[in-house]
């Protein structure tokens, strides 16, 4: 079964480290990691100056400051990879802010920042929110999600992983009585950072985190055809592969 896998945690909870073990929990199949910190390499680096590890079908792909760069290089990569290879993405969050400064740069020829402050200034408005809703935010969205990651986690055949990194809800969210905000505000207080769509594209969503005995933990939050109930389930993958881990249970029966 194909998958579409989102892992999301805090700093230090293993989620670049899981895109690494993939190369290891499957050596035939190869995995392209598109980097957008430098985590990987940096992790790798260290893992072969330590205890001499070298994965040569991980392939790492440094991503600049250049959407359509980025976007030439998936393209690239796409067509490329079978059925059983694997497109990862380290951090969706990065991914987001990379298509909006790019089209604040090529349209406005400035930053996001700075073209919502000279906005603000502009309206005299504490509330102002930057972007045009109707023409900016859906061509910006259109660049996010039509590029790269509705292609790759909707329209392709190859296993697709990615992480993002966890942000608090605003105080101004209404949380619904049931459902995947719900879970997600009473487990864990936080929300996915990235593109608010980007929990509807995967069928799995896995949050890790440290406990503070020390061990590493994951909870599913979302799992195709299954109803999530709470509490959830705490699976333990300490001094483990969480990809191992995580084939172990989902395919137990």
């Amino acid at each position: 079964m194909r998958e579409k896998l989102l892992i999301a945690g805090d700093t230090n909870t293993g989620k670049t480290m899981t895109i690494i073990h993939l190369a290891t929990v499957y050596p035939n199949s190869t995995v392209v990691a598109f980097d957008a910190e430098g985590d990987i390499d940096l992790t790798l680096e260290e893992m072969k100056a330590s205890i001499g590890v070298t994965l040569p079908n991980l392939v790492v792909v440094n991503v600049k400051p250049d959407w359509y760069e980025f976007v030439g290089k998936y393209k690239e990569f796409k067509v490329k990879l079978k059925p059983e290879d694997w497109m990862c993405f380290d951090m969706m969050g990065v991914f987001w802010d990379l298509a909006q400064i790019y089209f604040a740069r090529r349209v406005f020829g400035e930053s996001p920042s700075e073209h919502i402050l000279k906005l603000k200034e502009q309206a005299k408005r504490t509330d102002f929110a930057g972007f045009d809703g109707l023409t900016e935010w859906s061509l910006i969205k259109r660049m996010h999600n039509e590029d790269v990651f509705d292609d790759a986690v909707r329209w392709s055949d190859f296993n697709v992983l990615a992480t993002t990194s966890l942000t608090d809800f605003s105080p101004k969210e209404k949380i619904p009585p049931t459902g995947y905000d719900y879970i997600m505000a009473n487990e864990f207080g936080k929300k996915l950072e990235g593109e608010k769509h980007n929990r509807y594209r995967f069928r799995d969503i896995l949050i890790i985190y440290v406990r503070k005995d020390g061990h590493f933990c994951y909870k599913v939050v979302k799992q195709k055809n299954t109803v999530m109930t709470m509490p959830l389930v705490e699976h333990d993958f300490t001094g483990r592969s969480l990809i191992e881990v995580y084939r172990e249970v989902k395919y137990a029966h």
